[in-house]
């Protein structure tokens, strides 16, 4: 009957949008996390270039702190050789 087309294409329609509206929200939500992996690598990138800058910044320190150890050593070594005395400790003179 009539009745019974209109009412069966009534909720083919019904489910027709309900389908398209869930479709629109998929695509949404897809679109959205696409941008979030996006982000996620320029992240990525970015933590490797500053780990990166950290290991050689370390590497720097370590040679700095090394080249200060040397000069360190090197001034203790040349104040004990050239402590020259006009007086001696003890007072007497040469």
């Amino acid at each position: 009957t009539t009745h019974a087309r209109v009412a069966v294409l009534e909720r083919s329609r019904t489910r027709y949008e309900a389908a398209q509206t869930l479709t629109e929200s998929l695509a949404k939500r897809v679109d959205s996390l696409k941008m979030d992996m996006g982000e996620l690598s320029n992240s990525a990138v970015s933590i490797t270039t500053v780990e990166r800058e950290r290991d050689r910044l370390t590497a720097q320190i370590g040679a700095v702190r090394e080249q200060i150890e040397q000069i360190m050593a090197s001034t203790a070594v040349n104040a004990y050789t050239e402590l020259r005395w006009h007086i001696p400790p003890d007072g007497t003179v040469r």
